[in-house]
């Protein structure tokens, strides 16, 4: 999702990580998508994560998502999520 509305909604307001283009427009739309995925995982999932917690996951994973680039993303959201929900960080 942050990919689709970063290319179609990008423009002017681009910034750069490590050298590599980011928009605010697709790091919104991917803390926005993060957030609703946490409800969704809250709501089905039976599980009793605290709202701290809720609120937390998807703003960690928007920062780690741009924090790692070259493709990385796609390994370390996983497991900053992943250990985040274990009580490991």
């Amino acid at each position: 999702m942050a990919a689709l509305v970063g290319i179609l909604k990008g423009e002017h307001n681009e910034y750069k990580v490590f050298g590599h283009t980011k928009s605010r427009a697709g790091s919104t739309a991917f803390l926005v998508t993060s957030f609703v995925i946490s409800i969704i995982y809250l709501i089905f999932s039976h599980t009793h994560i605290g709202i701290t917690t809720l609120a937390i996951v998807p703003l960690v994973a928007t920062i780690s998502e741009n924090l790692a680039v070259n493709g990385t993303d796609n390994l370390v959201i996983p497991v900053v999520v992943a250990l985040i929900l274990s009580g490991s960080l």
